[in-house]
């Protein structure tokens, strides 16, 4: 039974950073698709759900109202320009079951410059959150190594395996692993953390 804080990770690169109550994402956090798409914002049973800011690979945003997984109420649709990401297309619009209702009248200066300000902190705090995944995966492949040891088909050394610094895992922390080309580590960790979701995030 997950609850607390945590870090999940599904076989297809999906993975969630944040607070857990009976084995659902409930409460603050951030959830990464394969894809590069992220979202960083309330979560409700397994939904998003309150407030939250989903941000396309491409750079685009929505931040504002979710209810049940859908946006749903009032937010704020940011485009970057492509020839100039600092300057940044706002319009404000209602939303609900998912769906854009219209666009509401001109945003006020005040509107826009927050949500400009809120654009460039939600973009560092990804890349914060990036860091601090790297960080959290480095650390799962060198425990499921460790754990695997001799028993495992896998050809690999912990000197091999490069840390988010830059830096290499360090001396004396080889484990010795038989090669096996049909299940590369990256398959070995997710086997390791197999877990099959029945809902769709």
């Amino acid at each position: 039974m997950l609850n607390g804080q945590g870090l999940f990770m599904w076989h297809d690169d999906r993975l969630y950073l944040g607070d857990w109550h009976d084995n659902m994402m409930h409460g603050q956090g951030t959830y990464r698709w394969g894809d590069g798409r992220m979202f960083i914002g309330q979560y409700v049973d397994d939904r998003k759900s309150g407030i939250g800011i989903y941000l396309w690979a491409d750079g685009r945003a929505y931040h504002g109202e979710w209810l049940q997984g859908k946006q749903h109420g009032e937010g704020f649709y940011i485009v970057p320009d492509p020839g100039n990401p600092s300057q940044l297309k706002i319009k404000k619009g209602r939303w609900q079951n998912g769906k854009r209702q219209e666009w509401l009248d001109e945003i006020a200066t005040e509107e826009q410059n927050l949500m400009r300000a809120k654009y460039q902190e939600i973009n560092i705090r990804k890349e914060e959150i990036k860091k601090d995944i790297e960080t959290i995966e480095f650390t799962i492949k060198r425990l499921v190594m460790q754990q695997l040891g001799d028993k495992s088909a896998y050809d690999s050394t912990l000197n091999d395996l490069e840390a988010p610094d830059g830096k290499t895992a360090g001396q004396g922390d080889t484990v010795n692993l038989q090669q096996s080309s049909e299940q590369p580590l990256e398959k070995m960790i997710k086997d390791a953390l197999n877990y099959d979701s029945t809902l769709y995030k």
